[in-house]
């Protein structure tokens, strides 16, 4: 039974009425935090609005250029919805949390069996610092991810119930599908998305093992729970695939790939990987980009050097300053940060005309990383 499903209990009105109490604060407080968007942050604030814009006109992600399948889609999809929709952005990508972290603190007094121990999760999630930094400030993905992270932790969490096992397969399948698709939604918003399914692995452990205990009580109907879970876990990846297959396809209708992401996948990895691996093993690895590096990728591949003019590494060149400043090096040596050099990388190819289709690029980091890999091989 639902934890707010008896009627007539003064428990019951005094959870929601602190649930409604802790979520009006909440609105309230992000209400009074102003926006601080940054348009010279192109990998950003800048980034995320201009494919926003251009999903809002129907054009999918834009232009090609080095930076549009750089980052997930599904945050500046999300933007464009709440531009048709003429939402304020950080209301909505707080309408997203608060709404994920009420399902969680239900399914979690659910577990406990105690209103008290919801509405202090729900309190503890609602006024969560990191909800007022001035990273959630900005116009970047953070908070929205987030958002979709609890969401889909309060509906995994609901198959550890007993409510979930006793209710009608239907319901089960209807759930299972809806948390595929929250999931679908994650891995598109962030790159690094696979980092949840170690814990929904355990969520689903922790399931099997309700299932099991209530047929041994007979609580449930009989029935094979490996079954009954496969179903829940097929449909689960059914819905995880909607968003990613979507967009694949769409990116390789637009672009000629079906690369969600070329920053992490295809061919720049390995390109950018060979090139930080260049520097002596004596070197801070943070400094991938070095006097040394120049002088092996000149005499090992043709394609590379291509790009050396366009990473200068003089005193006032843009990159060195910002890694001197970020790693806090004094005197500032002729360098360019591992971290950076991800970035300058993509920069240079695209001033020396290697973006001009994905494709290209692709082909073209590529014959780096062949080029590099043999050299060192060699």
């Amino acid at each position: 039974m639902s934890l707010f499903a008896k009627a007539g209990g003064r428990k019951t009105a005094w959870a929601v009425l602190a649930f409604a109490s802790i979520a009006a604060v909440s609105f309230y407080v992000r209400m009074a935090i102003a926006i601080v968007a940054i348009p010279s942050a192109h990998h950003d604030d800048a980034l995320f609005t201009d494919l926003a814009y251009y999903v809002r006109q129907g054009q999918w992600l834009g232009p090609y250029t080095h930076l549009t399948l750089a980052k997930g889609a599904g945050y500046p999809v999300f933007l464009a919805l709440v531009n048709t929709l003429n939402l304020p952005v950080k209301l909505a990508e707080h309408a997203v949390y608060i709404t994920a972290s009420v399902a969680l603190s239900v399914m979690a007094g659910l577990l406990y069996k105690s209103r008290r121990a919801a509405v202090f999760i729900f309190l503890c999630l609602a006024v969560n610092p990191a909800l007022w930094s001035h990273g959630a400030q900005r116009i970047t993905r953070e908070s929205f991810y987030a958002g979709l992270c609890v969401a889909i932790f309060a509906g995994a969490a609901w198959f550890l119930s007993s409510s979930a096992w006793r209710a009608r397969l239907r319901l089960r399948m209807v759930a299972a599908l809806g948390v595929g698709l929250l999931v679908g939604a994650f891995m598109v918003t962030r790159e690094e998305g696979i980092w949840i399914v170690p814990s929904l692995l355990v969520i689903a452990l922790g399931a099997y093992a309700m299932r099991r205990s209530l047929l041994v009580s007979a609580e449930v109907k009989s029935g094979s729970t490996a079954v009954q879970l496969s179903s829940v876990l097929a449909l689960l990846l059914i819905g995880a695939g909607v968003a990613p297959l979507s967009f694949s396809l769409l990116n390789k209708e637009v672009y000629g790939s079906g690369l969600l992401n070329d920053l992490n996948a295809g061919a720049y990895p390995a390109a950018y990987g060979a090139i930080v691996s260049l520097h002596p093993s004596d070197q801070d690895p943070r400094l991938g980009f070095t006097d040394e590096t120049v002088r092996i990728i000149q005499q090992a591949s043709p394609e590379a050097s291509l790009l050396l003019p366009h990473l200068p590494m003089e005193e006032d060149a843009n990159w060195r300053r910002v890694t001197c400043s970020e790693l806090k090096l004094s005197p500032c040596p002729r360098v360019i940060g591992s971290a950076w050099l991800l970035w300058a990388l993509r920069q240079a190819a695209s001033d020396e005309g290697q973006f001009k289709s994905a494709a290209d690029a692709q082909r073209y980091f590529r014959k780096i990383a062949t080029d590099l890999h043999a050299a060192c091989a060699s």
